[in-house]
């Protein structure tokens, strides 16, 4: 009985051996998965805190690239404004000088054609029109063709001058130069039609006078001619002498085209 109780508690005794054996195997793993957890921990806090710099970094970058980016665009903006405004300039600069040139090669032209023509002197036309009465002495001017549409009329073969130009240019003509009566500029035509911007078959205008001159001829002869309908209603012919102005009368109504036709001048 008693070597019963002894095996038995013998192999009690080696159970509880295996079992404090495997508990300590158990606190063991436990010591150990707690080691790893905190490692883990540290790593997993390590990791979180690297990524927290690294997005504070790329934002920072990003920032940075925003600051860039708006100071490169404002560069940009400044010199497309500044490229803007120096080619405006060089486009007025380049239209002045066009401007310039055109009027230079208009003044060329009218030289040149002046030396072959019998041109007059046209000083100073009067006329009524619409029941409004006007002296036309082309004195408010500037360009060397008077543009249609000027004082209610259209303009065909007549030119305007000023007197500076001929003072310069045409010094030793006295046709020109004394045909500056009502300012500082005169106008100056050959085969001059004048014609009225309205040709409805209402409209007319009436003629009373007109002052001219021959600019580079003795006697020239200057025929008149009053249209309407294109029919010639009126006809007179005058002798202009060379740079003197005269006066004519006509007193012709009811038309809607005055026409001049210079001839036969003596050069002088």
């Amino acid at each position: 009985m008693k070597n019963a109780f002894e095996k038995q508690q013998k192999q009690f005794d080696v159970k509880q051996q295996m079992l404090e054996k495997e508990i300590q195997n158990l606190h063991k793993q436990l010591s150990q998965f707690s080691l790893k957890k905190t490692e883990r921990e540290l790593a997993d806090r390590k990791e979180k805190s690297e990524l927290e710099n690294h997005i504070i970094l790329v934002k920072n970058k990003m920032d940075e690239n925003d600051e860039k980016h708006d100071a490169v665009t404002q560069n940009l903006e400044t010199e497309l404004r500044a490229l803007e405004h120096n080619q405006l300039i060089a486009m007025e600069e380049q239209n002045c000088s066009f401007k310039e040139k055109q009027h230079m090669i208009d003044r060329k032209i009218i030289e040149n054609e002046e030396k072959y023509h019998n041109d007059l002197g046209i000083l100073k036309i009067e006329i009524k029109h619409l029941n409004y009465k006007q002296a036309i002495n082309f004195n408010n001017l500037s360009d060397p063709k008077i543009p249609d549409g000027y004082n209610g009329f259209n303009w065909q073969g007549i030119m305007c001058m000023e007197k500076s130009y001929a003072t310069k240019y045409h010094y030793s003509n006295a046709g020109y130069i004394k045909g500056f009566i009502y300012g500082n500029y005169m106008s100056y035509a050959r085969d001059l039609s004048i014609t009225l911007v309205d040709q409805s078959s209402k409209s007319s205008f009436y003629v009373y006078s007109f002052e001219a001159s021959s600019i580079e001829n003795y006697s020239l002869q200057l025929t008149i001619q009053g249209f309407r309908s294109d029919i010639p209603v009126y006809t007179q012919t005058v002798t202009l002498k060379y740079a003197q102005s005269q006066i004519f009368e006509l007193n012709w109504s009811d038309i809607d085209q005055l026409q001049f036709h210079p001839y036969d001048g003596t050069p002088i």
